[in-house]
């Protein structure tokens, strides 16, 4: 069989050999234009924290600027003349409230420009019934959205080689949901039915981002999640989720700050701030104008918007993104019902329109997150660090006492 196979490849014209694929010309040629095309996504200004809503993450952006756009905005002769290729899993993890899932939906958009990105959380893909779930996971990798018309006009094959060229991004939100370790804690085999039926997903998941039989187009999965230890190990390994990003809670006060100015931006511009350089006619200059004429000249001067931000981010220590975003609105809220009860009392002289936002609006709102959070939220995450860390010191320790007795039993 195998001579006649040669005899056969032999006797075809090579021009008939060459059209059972596609031209490499054209394929080249577009994996080169979906290059160019997410170089040109993430240029600039494009992983500034501030140009994408992001406040606080500037390590986090850069790490994934170096690791994953890089490569998928290389030439591609480059990348094979060093022979890497792009990543195929981004893990995204950390405390509840830090920014992963933003920071996913933006990423997504830079590194995908040509089509929409996939997002989807992990308890929507399980389904009850036996082989459903997988399913499901199949076709999120099967069926990626279409490229935008704007890449498919004035194409002449309709834009068919930069589709079959241009990333899909899937972004699964909750992902410890369908990737647990498979087969209990220690390959235990515990869980029972539903442990089972969870292992095949896991299964199907290692199949699909690296397996035989590849995908109709490049793919690329942003897992988050909030404890990357119930991630099963053969997932995490280099060529699936190769890339690991901590997205930590801001840390110092200028991370605080950097994420108060995003929430408070609109704020600040719209002059609803009672700062001492707010914007000209608005309401917060005109409330600070009326504030000097009826107060006494000695009175503690306003802080600017830069320093107000400062004193806010100082009293946050703590304080997650999420709950200073809540801060902003809780701040927010405080004047509103401020400018509320004012219009219903003085309804002639005042209008709901005059609303500002003052220090000690800022200050009830940091005492309202504070009540929200509680003294033990993150006690709670760094205990249960704290035990991980112990038990790997044990399992160490355990180990090193095995090799040892082996040792003083070897002849």
């Amino acid at each position: 069989m195998a001579q006649d196979k040669a005899d056969l490849q032999t006797e075809m014209d090579p021009k008939d050999v060459a059209s059972t694929n596609a031209p490499p010309s054209v394929s080249d040629a577009a994996v080169s234009r979906v290059a160019q095309l997410v170089a040109q996504a993430g240029a600039e200004s494009a992983f500034d924290g501030a140009s994408l809503g992001i406040g606080g993450l500037d390590d986090v952006l850069a790490e994934v600027k170096r690791r994953v756009w890089t490569p998928l905005a290389a030439p591609p002769q480059l990348l094979q003349e060093l022979g890497i290729s792009p990543v195929r899993g981004l893990l995204l993890y950390g405390r509840p409230g830090c920014g992963k899932t933003l920071l996913a939906r933006q990423l997504g958009q830079i590194l995908s420009p040509l089509r929409p990105i996939t997002v989807v959380s992990g308890p929507e893909v399980l389904d009850k019934f036996v082989g459903s779930s997988e399913k499901n996971l199949r076709e999120i990798f099967d069926n990626p959205p279409d490229i935008y018309d704007y890449f498919r006009i004035g194409e002449p094959d309709n834009g068919a080689a930069v589709a079959s060229a241009a990333l899909h991004v899937v972004v699964m939100d909750e992902f410890d949901a369908i990737a647990r370790a498979r087969g209990g804690r220690g390959g235990a085999g515990d869980q029972g039915d539903a442990g089972v039926a969870r292992d095949s997903v896991v299964n199907q998941l290692l199949a699909k981002m690296d397996g035989v039989e590849p995908l109709s187009v490049p793919t690329m999965v942003i897992g988050l999640t909030n404890k990357r230890s119930l991630i099963d190990p053969a997932l995490l390994r280099a060529g699936r989720f190769e890339v690991q990003v901590e997205v930590p809670p801001p840390k110092t006060v200028e991370q605080r700050q950097s994420i108060l100015q995003v929430h408070t931006a609109v704020m600040h511009q719209a002059g609803r701030i009672l700062v001492s350089d707010a914007p000209p006619n608005s309401p917060a200059q005109q409330l600070r104008d009326q504030s000097r004429r009826e107060e006494d000249e000695e009175d503690a001067p306003l802080l600017t918007y830069d320093e107000l931000m400062q004193s806010i981010a100082e009293e946050c220590e703590g304080f997650s993104g999420a709950s200073l975003a809540g801060l902003t609105r809780a701040a927010a809220s405080h004047a509103l019902e401020r400018a509320v009860n004012e219009f219903m009392t003085h309804s002639s002289s005042y209008s709901i329109n005059d609303c500002v936002v003052l220090w000690s609006d800022f200050e009830e709102a940091i005492q309202d997150v504070k009540a929200g959070l509680g003294d033990s939220d993150w006690a709670e995450d760094d205990d249960e660090k704290k035990e991980d860390e112990e038990e790997t010191d044990e399992i160490n320790a355990s180990d090193e006492n095995d090799n040892k007795v082996a040792d003083d039993a070897a002849p």
